[in-house]
């Protein structure tokens, strides 16, 4: 009797165990996969965030020639005016 209490106490405990591994290797993979998502979309705020500076850089940038050419223009009349 005290072998067959045994042999239940230790199959209890090893099934026990085992369900605390198995439960331990799914929140991992859960975490895991999470872990995964955010930084995927962590990665895609950023390539949209990259986006919408180069858009913003490439209309400042356009601005700034047109101010640039607009300002040279004003030179060569001051200094078409100055060798006169």
């Amino acid at each position: 009797m005290k072998k067959l209490l045994f042999f239940a106490v230790s199959a209890i405990l090893a099934g026990a165990s085992y369900c605390s591994y198995v439960s331990d290797k799914i929140v991992a993979k859960v975490t895991n996969n999470t872990q995964i998502e955010q930084q995927q979309e962590q990665l895609l705020v950023l390539e949209q965030s990259s986006a919408e500076f180069k858009l913003l850089a490439g209309h400042s940038s356009h601005s700034s020639h047109s101010s640039h050419s607009s300002h040279s223009s004003h030179r060569s009349h001051s200094s078409h005016y100055s060798s006169r």
